[in-house]
């Protein structure tokens, strides 16, 4: 009773993260890609900027298997990207190992980062049918 009692007394850290913007994201991204991340390492610390508050972080190399490019261009079915963790907690999120979705990236000085660390990915369905571009009309 008592550790449930002390547990509970400990106040919970809150972050407030910031609304996706899809229409931002990809006027932004250099490279649009839907796939599977099929690994990733922690590379190096870093220190977040002055507008994040100066906070420790990790780099993550993350690898991603394309199964589409939406936009750019990518000459390789597979590409390497960074992605920045906080070690405070402010939002920024993992993409763990066998998630699939779509990822908006900006090309850096060697390859690729994720373009918005609070959303890296939109979730997406795999091998999703594509929509046509026709749209029926019943009378």
């Amino acid at each position: 009773v008592w550790s449930i009692m002390i547990l509970g007394a400990v106040p919970g850290h809150s972050t407030i993260v910031p609304e996706i913007d899809l229409k931002t994201l990809t006027a932004r991204a250099d490279l649009i890609v839907v796939g599977r991340v099929i690994g990733h390492e922690r590379t190096e610390q870093t220190t977040l900027g002055p507008a994040q508050g100066s906070l420790p972080a990790q780099v993550i190399r993350v690898r991603l298997d394309i199964e589409k490019v939406i936009k750019g261009y990518t000459q390789t079915p597979e590409i390497s990207f960074n992605l920045v963790l906080d070690s405070a907690g402010i939002g920024y999120r993992d993409v763990p190992v066998g998630e699939f979705g779509v990822f908006f990236l900006r090309r850096a000085e060697t390859s690729y980062e994720v373009l918005d660390p609070y959303h890296p990915s939109v979730p997406a369905a795999p091998a999703a049918p594509e929509r046509s571009a026709r749209v029926r009309r019943e009378l």
